[in-house]
């Protein structure tokens, strides 16, 4: 079957690819790739992928911001607690947005007055802080939302007071990510949480063939752009399937979903944008 033929076929039954011109000649590209590879399974892996990702539409983005603000407002003291970003630095974070449409959101159900900050490393700042919430987008190895929890809890330790409970919430999250790290928190909790692309859906046998295949994939893809290095699996080796409409998709997700360069600095269209 063509690579214009299988995009069709895929379009159809993924509405988030068929409702965009721009997606379809993404996959027919990726498609275009994936025939090229040195097994022919190629194409067929991507259509099988493609069957195991969560990708938000708008609609779903905002009803996972309500479920969070009404778990938010049954579950936590809004007067003693202080709604963070996890973002650390002054770079363009999807942190910050989450947060902005969750306070947002919150004032919907009428909770008009909510405490946030769009950096987590001034919450030892705030005076009568009993609980600090957490916010981020996506959670992949865990890695970076264990090290908010322990800076912050040596900030307070430093300046001598006594630590915050400490809460985390997100939109998604990968389920090993979550296991790793959830002894850190008072609770962490997501309105999805992820398997791992290949590892978690397929057998032994099948998924060591799609890790080949996939590997004869990623070998197109440039090793380096702009000084960062293509993370093979996506970054930890989480092999994530998420992205949402007009998000900047994960860098824990396949490369070959956003990686943006070709071996021989070839430029792609990947299907899903990524800022880097």
């Amino acid at each position: 079957m063509s690579a214009e033929r299988l995009a069709q076929e895929i379009a159809l039954d993924f509405p988030w690819i068929g409702s965009s011109s721009r997606r379809v000649t993404s996959l027919v590209a990726l498609l275009e790739e994936a025939e090229q590879a040195r097994v022919a399974q190629g194409p067929a892996l991507i259509a099988s992928l493609l069957e195991r990702f969560t990708f938000l539409s708008v609609e779903q983005y905002e009803q996972s911001l309500l479920d969070m603000a009404h778990f938010i407002d049954e579950t936590f003291d809004l007067t003693t607690t202080v709604l963070c970003a996890t973002t650390a630095d002054r770079h363009k974070d999807s942190a910050q947005r989450v947060l902005y449409d969750l306070v947002s959101s919150l004032a919907a159900i009428g909770r008009y007055k909510v405490r946030s900050l769009n950096r987590y490393d001034v919450a030892a700042k705030e005076k009568s802080c009993s609980c600090v919430l957490l916010v981020d987008e996506f959670i992949g190895s865990g890695k970076s939302f264990e090290g908010r929890v322990r800076t912050l809890r040596r900030m307070f330790l430093d300046k001598q007071l006594t630590p915050p409970s400490i809460h985390g919430i997100a939109i998604a999250g990968m389920t090993q990510g979550l296991r790793a790290i959830e002894h850190n928190f008072d609770s962490l909790n997501v309105c999805y949480a992820l398997k791992k692309g290949i590892k978690d859906y397929s057998d032994c046998v099948t998924a060591a063939n799609e890790y080949l295949l996939m590997n004869d994939l990623e070998s197109q893809l440039a090793p380096h752009f702009a000084d960062e290095m293509m993370p093979s699996l996506g970054y930890a080796a989480s092999e994530a399937l998420y992205s949402r409409h007009t998000g900047s998709c994960p860098n824990n997700v396949f490369p070959i979903f956003w990686w943006p360069q070709r071996v021989g600095d070839l430029d792609r269209r990947p299907l899903l944008p990524r800022a880097l």
